[in-house]
């Protein structure tokens, strides 16, 4: 659910099913072809600074779990994406590929992820609290000017 003005609720698709999570309530993805589409809005592209989180707890750690994505039909500026691959994770920040190298994610445990774009042409992730270090972003799109 949306608790904004944007509009931005989600429908489900695939077979998806509500479950118990870590705080609250969850959805539970089988790897069929399952997802929450908030649709692309201009409400979801958006500004620096960035921070995208998730609860996770995958059920298997294989090809492309994805966690979230905001898709334009191309990689662009706009573009952002989180996914599970093997036990690390990936984003897409528009422009190029980045991981969480070093931390790895198993089966059947709880991660908070958060991939964070602060605007000093950086990518930060963090799983439950540690991080790789910053990544450099060729985006040009996600560094503030400077004043």
């Amino acid at each position: 659910a949306d608790s904004t003005a944007n509009g931005n609720a989600g429908l489900k698709g695939g077979d998806t099913a509500g479950t118990a999570g870590r705080i609250g309530n969850a959805q539970w993805f089988d790897g069929n072809q399952d997802y929450i589409d908030c649709g692309s809005g201009p409400s979801l592209d958006m500004d620096l600074p960035r921070r995208i989180s998730a609860w996770i707890r995958p059920d298997a750690v294989s090809y492309y779990g994805g966690v979230v994505s905001k898709d334009t039909g191309k990689f662009s500026p706009y573009s952002y994406m989180m996914t599970l691959y093997a036990d690390t994770l990936y984003s897409h920040d528009g422009a190029g590929w980045h991981n969480s190298s070093g931390i790895p994610v198993s089966t059947a445990k709880w991660y908070q992820v958060v991939f964070e774009t602060p605007g000093d042409d950086h990518i930060y992730f963090s799983i439950n609290g540690r991080s790789p270090g910053p990544q450099r972003s060729a985006n040009s799109r996600w560094k503030l000017p400077r004043r």
